[in-house]
């Protein structure tokens, strides 16, 4: 069974809390994006997290379809 890889959007503030590592990998595989705005990321920039929830879906859906 295949790991299910985690997706990380973030604000730009916060990416320096994170794990370097873990954000660093992440980033090298195209599973994170930081959008650069406050803490309430779905208030102040909603259109910008759902295209990134957009992509994480039909990136994921790719990946399981047979």
């Amino acid at each position: 069974m295949l790991p299910i890889p985690r997706y990380h959007i973030v604000c730009t503030l916060t990416l320096g809390s994170g794990d370097p590592e873990l954000l660093a990998k992440a980033r090298a595989e195209g599973r994170l994006w930081d959008i650069d705005t406050g803490h309430d990321l779905l208030i102040t920039e909603p259109e910008a997290v759902a295209d990134r929830l957009l992509r994480v879906a039909s990136e994921r859906a790719r990946i399981v379809r047979p």
